[in-house]
């Protein structure tokens, strides 16, 4: 290395130590017990969501940073954001004044909904969401008045 070179980060895998690591980990699993191996598959379910969380914010900076054209980036983040949430459709707003207007709409299978009506601040579930800065679960079994 030069002098003005800086080492950022360093990597090495020994085959053998590798080899050795894999082998203990097939002697522990061995060893677990059917509640370990329940929390075992909670956390490897757990870790899929995150990961799959974590692929749809790759894929949308990675669109956004390819093309700044705002039409692209309010698509890519809904058609995410459904496939995240797995919903079946997403609505994007801006603050308009007092009210709430959408920039874009989508449903699942990919076609733009248009004409979605902006909402006032404070009223019904998204602009009491918005007033209150807090996201709200909404469950289809909740049978809640939401209006």
């Amino acid at each position: 290395m030069k002098k003005r070179d800086i080492l950022l980060g360093a990597l090495t895998v020994s085959a053998a130590a590798a080899g050795a690591f894999i082998a203990s980990r097939q002697r522990k699993r061995s060893v677990v017990g059917s509640q370990d191996q329940a929390d075992l598959l909670t956390a490897t379910a757990s870790l899929r969501k995150k990961n799959e969380q974590l692929e749809s914010l790759y894929t949308v900076f990675s669109e956004v940073t390819e093309s700044l054209e705002i039409r692209y980036v309010i698509a890519s983040t809904l058609r995410e954001t459904i496939k995240l949430m797995r919903a079946d459709m997403a609505v994007l707003r801006k603050v308009v004044g007092d009210e709430l207007v959408s920039i874009g709409a989508q449903a699942s299978n990919g076609q733009e909904i248009q004409n979605i009506r902006p909402v006032g601040i404070g009223e019904g579930p998204t602009g009491r969401v918005f007033e209150s800065g807090r996201n709200v679960r909404v469950s289809r079994r909740s049978g809640k008045d939401l209006s």
